[in-house]
């Protein structure tokens, strides 16, 4: 039984985030060693139509504007397996337990 990961980056900036970020967050979770990552970013100002429409055709790729999360949208689901939190920007690193 393997580990998931979730990595995820915010961006509290006056921009959209794009395919850059995305592209910056992959590469800084190369280094952790599990079976599965899923994509989280969060941005202030929304996203780029590129990086939309790249993660309509992944589902690793979860995207949240601020509008998102002030409207209430349920950001993660409870984990179905213990899954490991992984933040680059903020040194932020938690298991989740899942069932």
């Amino acid at each position: 039984e393997g580990l998931d990961a979730i990595v995820a980056d915010c961006y509290w900036r006056d921009f959209e985030v794009g395919i850059e970020e995305l592209n910056k967050l992959e590469k800084k979770a190369k280094g952790i060693s599990v079976l599965n990552r899923e994509y989280f970013l969060f941005a202030k100002e929304g996203f780029s139509a590129e990086l939309l429409d790249l993660a309509k055709t992944r589902s690793d790729i979860k995207l949240y504007s601020f509008h998102d999360m002030v409207k209430g949208q349920e950001i993660i689901e409870k984990p179905k397996k213990k899954s490991f939190f992984f933040s680059p920007t903020f040194s932020l690193n938690v298991f989740l337990s899942g069932e």
